[in-house]
């Protein structure tokens, strides 16, 4: 095992080893009972299969001038070569590089959330920064509320936001948990 590009572990021995801890994990005919237990969706008795639909937004005009003038500053700070060679310091400045163009997405992802609450859908939009979500919160809110979930909430108001989503009481919901949590519509 090592560290791999931005931190990232890797694995970096022979590939049947990861297979075999895979089946040890999960398989139930490998062991008398599998160690772990990973329920999808729709393995679960009446839900619908989950669906994400994954929109890129692209940056015009003043977002994207903004964009090029963050990135040009990374790369000088950093004293990235052109051949985009990555410093060791290249991690906190790689993290602050996404939470800025997060930010710079927002008005992107407004307009389509938008869209999508005008075509009747219910709205659960994921971040992985709490300004983003902040930013995201601010937006005017005529879709009927915006339930909130993360991790700086104590975990009966993160359950009882995820509730009022799922029930429809909260017609958009935004969150910083990657998975784990059920945010099916109705």
């Amino acid at each position: 095992v090592s560290r791999g590009a931005y931190g990232r572990w890797d694995w970096r021995g022979d590939p049947a080893d990861c297979e075999r801890m895979r089946a040890l994990l999960f398989d139930p005919g490998q062991a008398e009972v599998a160690a772990g237990i990973r329920r999808r969706p729709e393995d679960v008795a009446g839900w619908p299969e989950l669906n994400r639909m994954l929109t890129p937004i692209g940056l015009e005009g003043e977002a994207r001038a903004l964009y090029d003038e963050v990135w040009t500053e990374f790369r000088r700070e950093m004293a990235l070569a052109p051949q985009g060679d990555n410093p060791r310091g290249a991690l906190a400045a790689t993290l602050r590089l996404r939470q800025k163009s997060s930010l710079l997405r927002v008005p992107g992802t407004v307009e389509l959330a938008k869209e999508l609450l005008d075509n009747g859908h219910q709205v659960a939009i994921s971040v992985a920064f709490i300004e983003t979500l902040e930013a995201l919160a601010t937006a005017p809110d005529d879709a009927g509320g915006i339930a909130r979930i993360h991790g700086r909430m104590p975990a009966a108001e993160r359950e009882r936001e995820r509730l009022r989503f799922q029930r429809g009481e909260a017609r958009v919901c935004l969150f910083t948990v990657e998975e784990g949590i059920s945010l099916h519509q109705g």
